[in-house]
């Protein structure tokens, strides 16, 4: 989701265990499905009513001849009937022999691992959710991860057999089991430029982000290249493929999305050269027989038309689709002289102007923390969560916006005692690497540049917390501002939850 960027999610490199997912909306929820399973992915057509069928059924559709029955999620995920959106898509899947599912929009492809899955214990055992395998915190918010399987079987729809019935889902069913040989494909993502329809190999798509607002500029860049975005730690250039082909950027720029691609077209391949692709859309997943690709024409290429593209895949509703090839829009060169060039730019402009802070009360004492680590700041909750076998150093958990927010004791841990309830006091919400973590403060007093030259590493001899307290701001007339290393506080969080799984995992391993 890609968990990414603008507050990415984790690195999701494709190693052992990973796997592609497809994270799409249904009512207010997101969600995410295995990729193995869908075949691909339509836009709705027109849909033929099948008699007798589960209430999810919708009807079926023809598939270049192969009739799909469709199931619509809404009412198998316990959502009400809603509008009939343009966003909405069927994917195709392989489960029963073939069923389609209606959702109301795709929202991205991502990489995850196993790790990156929480799971979801706690909330089956308390609702029948035979099909929810865990949740996963990315760019979507929180996120349900379904197991297909059982959220069919829950949903009662069944195979009949052929014999069965004469009814039009039997027949549908009988002509997805007499299939050929499967042809091979090729595997494309459909994304949206102006008013034309572009492709990428699958297979090179690492992660599809939201467009971030906050970019650094790119001197003397490429037209194109429209700044340098935060993405797993690291500088991710920006090419506009609107400006790139001087085609006219869509209305709608909310559904504007990045692919991030590797220049070797190689998705593992996120070590080297990786540039982040802006287009108006990412529109669907595409699986066009070989026969239906072929190469760009030699009078084409020979006149600088579709130089960017390997290859034109002809579509089943009369659409070409140009193939883009990541090599061909921007060179090595470029991406390395852009981010250089912003880095430099970056560290002249940390030299001579500082960094911004906000800063904070506990206690009469002002610290800060550094305003990039900040996500928000909310008031404190009515009330709190206690979450059992926690450790001493998290108060609690509240629920922000459908997110599992874990909160920090950090002015009782530092000794000062709880946070007075006062109008004054808030929650800084600090982001991480996995996550988001608040803690309570006595007032939010104001964003402040410090200089550099008057932030100074904080003396061992004043306080035992130096890697929660890092540094020390002073100013002109003497005062000095704590300033809170926001690494350190999630290391000492993550500390303590493992200091009491080792000591609460005997305890449990006797009761067994």
């Amino acid at each position: 989701m890609a968990a990414t960027s603008q507050g990415q999610g984790p690195e999701t490199v494709p190693g052992e265990g990973a796997r592609e997912y497809l994270i799409f909306a249904v009512g207010d929820g997101r969600y995410a499905l295995p990729m193995a399973p869908v075949d691909e992915i339509i836009r709705v057509p027109e849909m033929t009513p099948v008699p007798l069928s589960p209430d999810a059924v919708v009807g079926a559709v023809n598939l270049r001849g192969r009739v799909v029955p469709v199931a619509a999620l809404r009412p198998l995920l316990g959502y009400p009937e809603g509008d009939a959106g343009e966003a909405r898509r069927i994917f195709v899947t392989s489960v029963r022999g073939g069923l389609g599912l209606l959702a109301d929009a795709v929202l991205e492809t991502t990489v995850l691992t196993p790790e990156q899955i929480r799971p979801a214990a706690n909330v089956t055992e308390l609702a029948a959710l035979p099909w929810l395998d865990g949740v996963v915190h990315c760019d979507q918010g929180l996120v349900q991860c379904l197991d297909l399987e059982r959220l069919v079987d829950a949903g009662n729809i069944e195979v009949m057999p052929p014999a069965a019935s004469d009814s039009g889902a039997s027949m549908a069913l009988q002509q997805t089991a007499g299939r050929g040989p499967v042809e091979a494909r090729h595997e494309l993502l459909g994304v949206a430029v102006g008013d034309q329809t572009f492709a990428l190999p699958l297979d090179s798509v690492v992660e599809i982000l939201q467009e971030p607002g906050d970019l650094s500029p790119v001197p003397d860049g490429p037209e194109a290249m429209i700044g340098i975005a935060d993405w797993r730690d690291r500088p991710l250039p920006l090419l506009d493929l609107g400006r790139r082909f001087g085609l006219p950027c869509a209305d709608d720029v909310s559904a504007r999305r990045v692919l991030v691609v590797p220049l070797s077209g190689d998705r593992g391949d996120v070590a080297g050269a990786v540039v982040g692709l802006v287009a108006d859309a990412a529109r669907e997943v595409l699986r066009v027989p070989d026969r239906q690709v072929d190469p760009v024409p030699e009078v084409m290429r020979a006149s600088g038309h579709l130089d960017e593209c390997s290859a034109v895949a002809r579509l089943e509703d009369g659409r070409l689709v140009s193939v883009l090839e990541p090599q061909r829009l921007v060179s090595e060169r470029q991406l390395r002289d852009a981010t250089q060039a912003t880095g430099d730019a970056d560290d002249d402009a940390a030299h001579a102007d500082g960094e911004q802070f906000v800063l904070f009360d506990l206690a009469g004492q002002a610290y800060g923390v550094p305003i990039a680590a900040v996500k928000e700041i909310i008031r404190p909750p009515e009330t709190l969560t206690r979450v059992p076998r926690a450790p001493a150093l998290v108060e609690g958990a509240l629920n922000l916006r459908g997110s599992i927010l874990p909160l920090v004791g950090l002015r009782q841990y530092l000794g000062l005692g709880a946070v007075p309830e006062e109008d004054a006091a808030r929650v800084l919400v600090l982001r991480r690497e996995t996550a988001w973590l608040g803690f309570g403060v006595d007032a939010v007093l104001r964003v402040e540049r410090i200089p550099g030259d008057s932030i100074r590493p904080a003396p061992e001899s004043a306080t035992r917390h130096t890697d929660l307290l890092s540094h020390v701001a002073t100013s002109d007339d003497g005062a000095m501002t704590l300033l809170l290393d926001p690494r350190g506080l999630a290391a000492r969080v993550e500390a303590a939850a493992e200091e009491m799984t080792m000591t609460t995992r005997p305890i449990q391993e006797q009761a067994c």
